[in-house]
């Protein structure tokens, strides 16, 4: 976590998926996220680190990411789109995207049970 706290990061988010997802989905469906955000905003550079967690009811997993953009937040339009994103492709059915506060410790959240599922996350630069 400590490698991955020393760079900026401009959102903490969450995705939890409508229907039970395995730890090989939620990987393929955050590649594709991230693949479509920097063709939808090619003028930004993005980067994305990502860990699925089991659900609470094991059910399959859910997505705690942050992700950098060059824009740091300046335009509403990336928060948008990684919004209804999840929501309008009907994979998820609970979303969260916020400004990431580097003195919450949102990197070593997502990172905590990576042990557990060790295919379960990447860093996408």
């Amino acid at each position: 976590a400590a490698f991955f706290r020393q760079y900026p990061w401009t959102w903490y988010c969450h995705a939890s998926y409508e229907l039970p997802r395995n730890e090989l989905a939620c990987h393929s469906i955050m590649e594709r996220y991230f693949e479509r955000l920097q063709s939808r905003f090619p003028q930004y550079k993005f980067r994305l680190l990502y860990a699925s967690e089991k659900n609470t009811y094991d059910n399959g997993f859910h997505n705690h990411f942050v992700l950098y953009c060059s824009d740091h937040g300046k335009n509403a339009k990336v928060k948008e789109y990684t919004d209804s994103y999840f929501r309008s492709k009907g994979i998820g059915a609970l979303t969260k995207v916020e400004r990431y506060d580097p003195d919450l410790n949102g990197v070593n959240y997502i990172l905590k049970d990576i042990s557990l599922v060790p295919d379960g996350w990447d860093f996408l630069p």
